[in-house]
């Protein structure tokens, strides 16, 4: 045997051995903790919702039996952010039950289960607790589930369902809620405002309640009062007005509205046709508007 047939036989030795050697197993990795993603919290009277939602149609005035389905519809939006929306057009309504479900799942982390009862939610928004009020809201619910949003600020897009899903059981009217853990950015670097929810819940028009959070969202004093154009105003809000007239008209009663509720200390319509706005002076920042961007 020369040389190289004496180098195979030893590899092939070697080969052999290797494959008889007990095969000890990789170790598994350590798995690492999942990550805790929490809601900030806030006091019991109040509701918190992310600005960018407050300053958008995202939930807007619909006027009843005017719900429109969209596919990744662009929405009027504040300056700097982009919302697509896809699922039946959400309305003030609905965002009291959204507001519910944040309120609830605040004290979770997102992504468990939020448990509640159907009459529970109801009475939190005041509503009474009838069975077409019970199928009211399994409709908002199935609304913000089934929906898709995509909002865009610089080079980012956060996207999902407003309500990831729900477990219910039919007999006894529990309820889980599923929040999905990508809400939480929408509230990061304090871009989210506080609403006093019995003031909310207090006003009659859905108009009024949509610019009861658009006011909280701003900072609005005598020096630097908000103003914006009620062209504008009409887009962001969502609203089906067809006549800007019509739409000046139910301004001036929800601006009535919510100067009688304290939330505006002075408004009035310009020349020009804006809406100039200012807030109290003693700022309630405990109760409005505490987090939110100017």
């Amino acid at each position: 045997m020369n040389s190289a047939d004496d180098l195979t036989a030893r590899i092939q030795q070697i080969a052999e051995r290797i494959k008889q050697r007990p095969r000890t197993p990789a170790p598994k990795p350590t798995p690492q903790p999942a990550k805790v993603v929490r809601l900030p919290l806030w006091p019991a009277e109040l509701r918190t919702c992310p600005s960018c939602v407050l300053r958008s149609a995202l939930f807007g005035v619909v006027q009843r039996g005017r719900r429109k389905a969209l596919e990744r519809a662009i929405l009027a939006t504040w300056e700097g952010v982009t919302i697509r929306y896809t699922g039946w057009r959400l309305d003030q309504a609905d965002l009291d039950v959204w507001l519910a479900a944040l309120h609830l799942a605040r004290e979770h982390h997102l992504g468990v289960r939020v448990p509640v009862t159907i009459n529970e939610m109801l009475r939190t928004m005041g509503r009474c607790t009838g069975k077409h009020d019970h199928e009211w809201f399994k409709g908002a619910v199935a609304r913000l589930t089934a929906c898709a949003v995509e909002i865009t600020a610089g080079h980012k897009t956060l996207g999902g369902s407003l309500i990831e899903g729900f477990e219910r059981d039919e007999a006894t009217g529990e309820h889980v809620l599923y929040l999905s853990p990508w809400l939480a950015e929408l509230f990061e670097d304090d871009n989210y405002t506080r609403i006093d929810w019995e003031i909310r819940r207090s006003l009659g028009m859905d108009l009024a309640k949509w610019l009861h959070g658009y006011i909280a969202s701003h900072r609005a004093t005598p020096r630097n009062p908000h103003r914006i154009g009620l062209e504008r105003l009409r887009a962001l809000c969502g609203s089906d007005y067809e006549r800007l007239r019509d739409f000046r008209g139910d301004v001036r009663k929800a601006m009535d509205q919510l100067q009688a509720a304290g939330v505006v200390a002075a408004w009035r319509i310009t020349p020009g046709d804006a809406l100039e706005v200012v807030r109290p002076n003693r700022q309630r920042r405990i109760i409005e508007g505490e987090g939110s961007t100017g």
